[in-house]
């Protein structure tokens, strides 16, 4: 489309208050000044393809990292008002979630799911499960959102590793987010969990002790393309 139409487009829509806001949530532990992380790298690319699709949406990348997040004690003091009396991090990101039209997750392979998304899924999981065991009017909150998962790891990627990251960690966050009632949106025909890669190659840098890892970025970047149409389509119809 020309950019005149989609400066016309997006003043309308603004005029109409026509507004979708999504965040990306980043689940990677890695905190290294000299290089960007996959996850960080996925969020930024997620960003960009949904603002050349639509400029108009707003877009927050949010990484964990950045976040000190405490663990669910089940005490049950969230029933009703869905916020932690512990975890002010944790409510001001939940307030992010329950606001977007769209959820995207970007979650790479360590030992089973991070620490701080497990948190996270966690708290979702007690919030949900006070809501439906105490008969509390109305579906849960996040109830249909659309949620978009991306799952990554630093073995070379090839069909074998590709299923092993379906199983090993696409499926049980897969669960966990359905488990509290929300959308998945679709990768593609083929994948209708989220986006699976591995790596292109490691490096070994000298007087380093962790490796680097290139990837190919055109294949993803491709690969989340899908991902963000179809986040776009869903959000709309349940706008």
């Amino acid at each position: 489309m020309h950019a005149k139409g989609i400066i016309a487009i997006y003043w309308l829509k603004s005029a109409l208050g026509f507004s979708l806001g999504f965040i990306c949530i980043s689940a990677s532990n890695v905190d290294n000044l000299e290089r960007e992380g996959a996850s960080s790298r996925t969020g930024q690319i997620i960003g960009e393809l949904l603002h050349q699709r639509a400029p108009w949406v707003d877009f927050e990348l949010v990484k964990l990292l950045s976040i000190g997040l405490e663990p669910c004690i089940m005490c049950g003091r969230c029933l009703g008002s869905n916020q932690c009396p512990y975890d002010p991090s944790f409510n001001q990101l939940f307030s992010k979630i329950t606001e977007a039209a769209g959820i995207f997750m970007v979650v790479p392979h360590y030992a089973l799911i991070p620490a701080k998304l497990t948190i996270i899924l966690e708290k979702l999981q007690e919030f949900a499960y006070l809501h439906s065991y105490n008969e509390l009017p109305g579906p849960f909150v996040l109830t249909g959102k659309p949620i978009g998962l991306v799952v990554h790891g630093g073995m070379l990627e090839n069909n074998q590793v590709i299923k092993h990251y379906e199983k090993t960690l696409l499926e049980p966050v897969a669960n966990a987010v359905k488990g509290v009632g929300m959308r998945i949106v679709p990768a593609n025909i083929d994948n209708s969990k989220g986006v699976v890669f591995g790596i292109k190659k490691t490096v070994k840098p000298a007087g380093k002790c962790l490796p680097e890892f290139e990837h190919q970025w055109t294949t993803i970047t491709k690969r989340l393309s899908m991902l963000v149409a179809n986040m776009l389509k869903t959000a709309e119809e349940t706008k």
